[in-house]
């Protein structure tokens, strides 16, 4: 008899552990316990892209142009271009501009030496460049060297929040709508802030998991820009998902 009772007190602390275990776990996913940190976003204004509307690009849409075969911008190394983020406006010197997206793996014969800024493919590695237009010239920005030659020295903070969004291709995030029904790993969750360290800036920045399977992560980069425009990247941190996406895989 004391046995059972003895079991039968084992078993109830063993399920009172995994339920506080599962509540707890419920508490930190819930998005009725979300906090967001909220920040002031920096005034920006639309980057300007005039210049590339008659350079042999044909825009599909206000955003894209697949970049014709004979054109100015396909042969400096661009598949199609597509309008820059409002936030590159705060780059100095502030030029007119767009991305320049190209495919190593679709070129004849194949580019095996191709650099890029980053790279937003998946299993076919999609480059990242920028274009430039300056003094009636177009200037092919292909790797972070160039970035860093061209926009450094990183004189402020909203230098520094362009900067490490131009060279990462992280976002920022502010205006955060916590009603949404995502997962979140976080109990607090932050958005953009740059903030002054030693030699530089620390932006906070965040990535999303787009290729493979869900679930797709949305996490937390601080990226360290120093002056001179070398970068460091922390590891990143889990911050929320969209249950939704946890049944999609992309190539």
């Amino acid at each position: 008899m004391k046995t059972g009772r003895h079991f039968l007190l084992v078993f109830s602390i063993i399920l009172f552990f995994i339920f506080t275990s599962v509540a707890c776990q419920f508490d930190l996913l819930s998005k009725d316990k979300i906090k967001v940190i909220t920040q002031e976003a920096p005034i920006t204004n639309p980057v300007d892209k005039t210049p590339f509307q008659n350079v042999g690009c044909s825009w599909q849409s206000d955003n894209f142009a697949v970049c014709e075969d004979e054109g100015v911008l396909k042969k400096m190394g661009c598949d199609s271009i597509t309008s820059a983020s409002d936030f590159l406006s705060l780059l100095s010197p502030a030029l007119p501009l767009v991305v320049c997206n190209y495919t190593p793996y679709l070129q004849d014969p194949v580019d095996e030496t191709a650099e890029g800024i980053y790279n937003q493919g998946c299993r076919m590695p999609m480059l990242v460049r920028l274009i430039v237009y300056q003094d009636g010239n177009y200037q092919l920005i292909q790797n972070t060297s160039g970035l860093r030659s061209f926009y450094a020295p990183i004189e402020n903070s909203n230098e520094a929040l362009a900067y490490a969004i131009a060279a990462t291709g992280k976002q920022p995030l502010y205006k955060y709508d916590s009603s949404l029904d995502y997962r979140y790993l976080i109990k607090e969750l932050p958005e953009t802030k740059v903030e002054e360290i030693s030699g530089g800036y620390e932006v906070l920045l965040y990535d999303y998991q787009f290729c493979g399977c869900g679930p797709h992560t949305h996490s937390i980069v601080k990226v360290n820009v120093q002056v001179d425009g070398t970068l460091t990247l922390s590891d990143p941190i889990p911050a929320y998902e969209d249950p939704e996406q946890d049944g999609l895989c992309i190539d």
